[in-house]
């Protein structure tokens, strides 16, 4: 599912131009919430919806592209103490069939 996140995030930024990207899982979803804080959003509220709590996680492009550019660093790092050779080829990134996100344009955010 990380990598579904990844790929969703990376064409709201770079594709649909949007500032910024909200995501709202219910509470009780402790898998939802944990990959939602591990991809680097930020929680900025809550809410009930329909009888249900939710929290309110947002993650702007400056954060998303400072976070692209530290982990790039980190991986040029890698390589280098791994040495040049090929030992570990990177696996091919698979197309993630996601819903299509709906973009408020007022705002330029996208939102699930």
């Amino acid at each position: 599912m990380s990598e579904a996140l990844k790929a969703v995030i990376a064409y709201c930024f770079q594709t649909l131009k949007v500032s910024s990207i909200t995501l709202d899982p219910k509470v009780d979803n402790s898998s939802s919430v944990a990959l939602t804080e591990k991809e680097g959003f930020t929680l900025i509220g809550n809410k009930n919806h329909f009888g249900s709590e939710q929290l309110i996680y947002e993650m702007r492009v400056e954060d998303w592209e400072r976070g692209r550019r530290g982990k790039k660093k980190s991986k040029s790092k890698k390589k280098k103490a791994e040495g040049s050779g090929n030992g570990g080829v990177e696996r091919e990134e698979r197309e993630a069939a996601v819903e299509e996100p709906r973009i408020e344009e007022t705002k330029k955010t996208c939102r699930w």
